[in-house]
């Protein structure tokens, strides 16, 4: 099938995002790629970004740093500390945290409700099979903002919202733990025939759990990766033993409205235990990269929490019906819990038996290690002062309320800028509705509701539904009107539901700005954009572009620029190609004394500035950022409005239409139409990740290893790109229509064969030679298409390479060649596409097509 029949099928569209950060020649591939290895406790934090190792406990932080604990607290991780985990880690965490002695009593209680076996099967396996899809969506949201759970709450609940919902938490997250507790130390009485004191079982746990806590996330997943196996084994083994004495068909299941309001009741216990899972999920995917394949992490969670929670329920309900049946399991059940119904079952394995105990109650950790993990972030979300006490002693300190409270059963946790977050009169409406909605419909031994009442003959537990339904309506109408009069956030689901964020670093779309613009004194960007009802209104004269003519992602503003015809609208000033600085960027891009010194590069035209930092400062005087092109500055305003090529290539193309600053007839220059969108975006992603970014990795390796697994995407990528614009035809890369995909390719590629080729070693091929179709859609832009040949500049490109990376090129000698720099535009149209041929980049680009394409 063809590729442009197969694209017709597909039936997704990829996410818009932006990896400008990982490919600007000013900001290396090196310093924001994701790490492919971590330890049991790896530091991946710098102490001066974290907050309390500059305050109260600051020698306190850094002496623990000494045994790598992990620092960051609820801080936004950012690209550069995130890794690489595999994804069989998502399945393991929450397989682990599931498959518990808690769980196996959940299943129970079924029978409790007088449910019978298969009655219980057929709720335990509806209830977690849906819901555990809502774990899977929020654990999805770590990954994608690098906020912990009640820090992406903000953007929802606002700040008064999210701090009632903070007590909850930590009530919810403190009290299941000391009950998962009570149920290991049950285990641990009965091994220990009753010589274990029940106090002394909850301190084994509470202390192993806050241990582990104590060295942070990588430590957990270490915990959990393997946790699981164990957990498992020792159910097999209680399936195995306990079969004996099921009797499915003890205490059957009768009909009618009692027996509905029963399976409500139960529907209700097991949905409270899959779905409490939801408002963690996000801590333990923060620091996976914002590029993984959703779908594919979305899986494995929700197959470790649908597999997880079954396993034990089922045999959890099965367990029950020994009981109903065998006398022995029944006397062990009334005088020593579930833990009598276990060593009941284990009996005949004797010493071993034993062993398999003990497991089971060390299962706990896994657990419990979820909830005391998180139980600091949540707390450190209740008020900024809190971030001022490291993760770790929240830790400590939530570990040990939870021992107490275990113990003292018996005798013996712009996210954090208050300034644009809502105020939370949305969340506040949920919690009151949700609240109001379970009053009037629980069905508790202590309180009745008016709705529960109203069942026949004996009430039915629907608190879960009218909570729901309650809380979600009233804060969609409060929502509403809260945004509307205050103008604070879109709330979290708003945006991932829009699909409107562009980088890893800002949340918004080209007609809303959805978050503030630049955090002061920090390295975030600037997320303005210009439009007509916004701060930046479209006014010809008002804005100045800085750039480099060297720079692909300058490059692509530029093309634009000229392409809608704003050269007089937007004025510009043109950094030197070199120096460049030092390897942190310092003192950074330079102007020239003149316009006469470097050719095509001018003075800084506003404000005469030496470098460009001086232009960053005028804006932010303690910005902690790189000072890269481009940059649109306000001159009516006096601040920067963006400097994020992405994002200011989806939005400058229409922002000045209908103005006098623009033509009617250019006007209708459209780089991202409605009928291409959906190829658009999902082309962006790979060409982002294989090309556009891909030569930089190649050029950036640092050892032979690196480069040979970087040179093959980028080839495979070409590869295809080649393919696919024979099948459409040409000239644009989508066929008759020019879009940004052309914008974003052209930067790279007229760069490939006089700059990538040899300085970066991309050397498998050449466009001219191997690509006889992109050469033909390259020669095409550059002869004939008005704003290509105009905006490049081969000196400014060949210069800025070979002479400001002195690691690649330590004599800054600049090649000749090729000549010519692009070949002339032939009008003849290739017969047939080329590709390079060899064995691993005909296998990428087969892996590719299945990935874009869905193998069709």
């Amino acid at each position: 099938m063809s590729v442009r029949a197969s694209l017709d099928r597909k039936d997704a569209i990829a996410q818009k995002k932006s990896a400008d950060q990982t490919a600007d020649p000013e900001k290396s591939v090196y310093e924001t790629r994701a790490p492919e290895n971590y330890g049991f406790a790896d530091r991946v934090d710098n102490l001066s970004n974290v907050e309390a190792s500059n305050g109260w406990f600051s020698k306190v932080t850094r002496f623990a740093s000494k045994f790598h604990a992990e620092e960051r607290g609820i801080g936004r991780v950012d690209e550069a500390d995130r890794v690489q985990q595999g994804l069989v880690d998502a399945f393991a965490l929450w397989a682990s945290a599931n498959i518990t002695p808690a769980t196996f009593a959940t299943g129970a209680l079924g029978s409790v409700f007088g449910l019978g076996f298969w009655d219980s099967v057929a709720v335990i396996v509806l209830v977690n099979f849906v819901f555990s899809w809502v774990v899977r969506f929020f654990g999805c949201l770590g990954a994608i903002t690098g906020l912990r759970t009640v820090s992406i709450g903000r953007f929802s609940f606002g700040i008064w919202g999210t701090r009632i919902l903070v007590i909850l938490n930590l009530c919810g997250m403190v009290g299941w733990s000391a009950v998962n507790s009570i149920a290991g130390a049950q285990v641990l009485h009965e091994l220990s025939d009753g010589n274990c004191p029940l106090w002394a079982g909850n301190l084994i746990i509470g202390v192993i759990t806050a241990v582990i806590c104590f060295f942070g996330y990588f430590a957990v997943y270490l915990f959990e990766r393997f946790c699981w196996i164990p957990q498992l084994i020792v159910f097999i083994f209680l399936a195995e033993y306990g079969a004996r004495h099921f009797d499915a068909s003890a205490a059957p299941m009768g009909s009618g409205s009692a027996e509905a309001a029963d399976v409500m009741l139960f529907i209700a216990v097991t949905y409270g235990v899959v779905i409490g899972w939801a408002g963690l999920s996000p801590d333990y995917n923060v620091r996976r990269p914002a590029n993984i394949n959703k779908m594919k992490l979305a899986v494995t969670i929700w197959a470790g929490n649908f597999i997880g929670t079954i396993i034990p329920e089922i045999l959890g309900a099965a367990f029950m019906t020994a009981v109903a049946a065998d006398p022995a399991f029944a006397a062990a059940y009334d005088t020593r819990g579930y833990g009598g119904l276990w060593g009941e079952a284990l009996r005949p394995l004797h010493g071993f038996g034993k062993f398999l105990l003990v497991l089971l109650a060390l299962s706990i950790v896994g657990c419990n290690l979820t909830n005391n993990y998180s139980l600091a972030f949540a707390c450190q979300n209740f008020h900024p002062i809190r971030l001022k006490f490291p993760r770790w002693l929240w830790t400590a300190v939530g570990s040990a309320v939870i021992i107490a409270i275990a113990i003292g059963k018996y005798p013996l946790d712009d996210w954090n800028n208050m300034k644009v977050l809502p105020y939370g009169f949305a969340g506040v409406a949920f919690i009151i509705m949700a609240f109001v909605g379970a009053v009037l419909s629980m069905d508790q031994t202590w309180y009745v509701g008016v709705v529960a009442k109203s069942v026949k003959p004996n009430g039915a537990e629907l608190g879960w539904i009218f909570s729901g339904s309650f809380g979600a309506l009233a804060f969609v109408f409060t929502r509403c009107l809260e945004k509307k009069y205050t103008g604070r956030f879109s709330c979290m689901l708003e945006i991932i539901l829009k699909k409107d964020y562009y980088t890893e670093s800002t949340i918004m779309s080209a007609d809303t700005q959805l978050v503030s613009i630049h955090q002061s004194g920090t390295n975030d960007g600037w997320h303005g954009l210009i439009k007509s009802g916004g701060e930046f209104e479209p006014e010809a004269g008002r804005y100045h572009l800085y750039i480099g003519l060297f720079c692909p992602f300058a490059h692509r503003v530029n093309l634009v620029r000229h392409i809608k015809g704003l050269q007089s609208a937007i004025d510009v000033s043109v950094v030197r190609p070199y120096p460049k600085g030092d390897s942190k960027g310092w003192p950074g891009w330079k102007f020239p004394a003149n316009d006469q010194e470097y050719e095509g590069s001018t003075v800084d035209k506003l404000f005469g500035s030496e470098y460009l930092h001086e232009v960053y400062f005028k804006d932010d005087k303690d910005y902690k950022g790189r000072y890269s092109v481009p940059v649109i500055w306000d001159k009516k305003t006096n601040r920067i409005v963006n400097n994020e090529s992405a994002e200011i290539l989806r939005w400058l193309p229409t922002a000045f239409n209908g103005t006098s600053a623009i033509s009617s007839e250019l006007a209708t220059i459209d780089l991202y139409p409605e009928h291409l969108r959906k190829e658009i975006d999902l082309f962006s992603e790979w060409i982002q990740r294989d090309v556009n970014t891909g030569v930089y990795k190649v050029g950036f390796a640092t050892t032979q290893e690196d480069y040979d697994k970087a040179v093959i995407p980028v080839f495979g990528a070409l590869n295809l790109l080649e393919k696919i614009i024979y099948e459409k035809g040409g000239p644009y890369v989508l066929g008759e229509h020019l879009t940004e995909l052309d914008i974003r390719l052209y930067a790279t590629l007229i760069r490939f064969d006089a700059i990538y080729v040899q300085h970066f070693k991309c050397n498998l091929g050449t466009i001219r030679h191997d690509y006889p179709v992109l050469n033909a859609w390259l020669t095409h832009l550059y002869g004939k298409v008005p704003g290509f040949k105009e905006t490049t500049d081969f000196k400014h490109i060949k210069e800025n390479y070979t002479k400001s990376h002195g690691q690649i090129n330590p004599l800054a000698i600049t090649p000749r060649g090729p000549f010519p720099n692009v070949e002339d535009y032939v009008p003849q149209k290739p017969t047939s596409y080329g590709k390079v041929k060899l064995p691993e980049v005909l296998d990428y680009e087969k892996k590719l097509e299945n990935e874009v394409f869905g193998g069709n």
